[in-house]
């Protein structure tokens, strides 16, 4: 950063592009004198000053005129007037048509993103409009894409850490960088759904930022079934109908992944052989998986019926019936469960080592929760795609036998508390 000159300025010239011959891309040029003040160049080698400055939590840039026209001097005193009503809590550019559009805005650079990920049939891409919308969009949406930096991006991520939600920071730092790796190349990509658009991007500003780090896992506890009781009677405490009913559903299901069970769709939910099963068509490992659903699971299911029966998904988040639940959600409510409890850290994600434990302790024959898990089996492509009735007669003696353990819990936990009120 520099005090900006006359001189100075007149030696500016359009940068080439990087990885387009005969083409250029605008720049700012910051002055050290003013804060916030800069001067653009222009692809066309024009000088234009842009004030860039923060109201009420956005990112904003406000065209102050051109150069020479508009002289160093005044292009200060400008900059310093629009400062002094940000401070005084008046946004410059209401109702103003000189905010800065020179080159398309990360929002429309998101957007574009999102709808060429949803024609591939890309299963995120809600979860990708949520996290761009609440997290991305109210700061450096209507900010233009050549004008992100990687400290933008930092300081749009740090806020996020802070209030402890890793994963959400984790996943927008991760979206925001396929986003503008899609927009370096979107001009020239005939595959893209979207091209021709120029968004003046000559690097990934979110390529310079430190990954988020994720916070010590509890890897070395799972919940003890006592705990897991525990949860399931005092969870209401913690969380909304819909977080309960979506961890009961987990824990019913016993050793199933959070996402095949908390993602779940009413379509799922089909008869095979007689028996009602949770046929889960995408999974970790690529392969379909049917869960029999146990005396516990359809007692969850009937209890959300009448409330998200005419939803895609069994828990849906508020206000969007086709969007699931975040695991986020559920995870943070046990959190707070377990401090309420005086309970060693797990995570609901641990359940799977819960219940392949107790279940072999109990007899089960590791080879038959192998099946429950849906870990890779070894078999021909058949029976490792289509068969949705392959292993149903062992995955039904798994969920009896876990029944009646998860049934024998819950009803220790309900007798000790009788005691104690007796």
């Amino acid at each position: 950063m520099k005090t900006l000159t006359d001189r100075g300025i007149r030696a500016l010239k359009p940068r080439p592009h990087k990885t387009k011959p005969g083409q250029f891309v605008p720049y700012r040029v910051a002055d050290s004198h003013t804060q916030g003040l800069h001067i653009q160049v222009t692809k066309t080698g024009k000088w234009n000053w842009t004030l860039r400055y923060n109201f009420e939590g956005k990112l904003r840039f406000l065209k102050l005129g051109g150069y020479p026209a508009t002289s160093i001097h005044d292009a200060r005193r400008r900059a310093m007037e629009t400062i002094g009503m940000v401070e005084a809590g008046e946004d410059p550019a209401a109702g103003k048509r000189h905010v800065l559009d020179t080159t398309p805005s990360v929002e429309s650079l998101l957007d574009a993103y999102l709808e060429d990920r949803e024609k591939e049939g890309v299963g995120s891409v809600n979860i990708m409009h949520l996290v761009f919308k609440k997290n991305v969009l109210p700061f450096i949406g209507n900010v233009p894409t050549s004008d992100v930096t990687t400290k933008d991006i930092t300081e749009l991520l740090r806020p996020i850490v802070a209030r402890g939600s890793i994963t959400v920071a984790r996943r927008a730092q991760q979206y925001l960088h396929a986003a503008f790796a899609y927009g370096l190349e979107a001009e020239n990509d005939p595959n893209l759904t979207v091209t021709g658009i120029d968004y003046g991007i000559t690097f990934n500003p979110v390529t310079g930022t430190k990954t988020v780090r994720i916070k010590k896992k509890a890897e070395d506890h799972y919940p003890s079934l006592q705990e897991l009781a525990i949860a399931w009677h005092n969870i209401d405490s913690r969380a909304g109908p819909e977080v309960v009913m979506a961890f009961r559903m987990h824990a019913a299901c016993g050793g199933q992944r959070v996402t095949e069970t908390c993602h779940a769709r009413w379509d799922w939910l089909q008869e095979v052989n007689g028996v009602l099963c949770l046929c889960i068509p995408n999974t970790k490992t690529g392969i379909p998986h049917t869960v029999p659903v146990g005396i516990h699971a359809k007692q969850v299911i009937e209890s959300i019926r009448p409330y998200t029966g005419k939803c895609e998904v069994l828990f849906p988040q508020r206000n969007a019936s086709t969007v699931p639940l975040d695991y986020t959600s559920i995870s943070n409510a046990i959190r707070k469960l377990r401090v309420d409890h005086d309970m060693t850290a797990w995570s609901p994600k641990q359940l799977r080592r819960t219940a392949k434990t107790v279940m072999s302790d109990a007899g089960m024959e590791l080879y038959k929760l192998d099946y429950w898990q849906n870990h890779n089996q070894r078999g021909t492509v058949s029976q490792r795609h289509y068969l949705r009735a392959t292993y149903l007669n062992e995955k039904v003696e798994v969920m009896n036998l876990w029944d009646k353990l998860l049934g024998d819990a819950l009803a220790e936990y309900q007798h000790q508390q009788l005691r104690v009120v007796a």
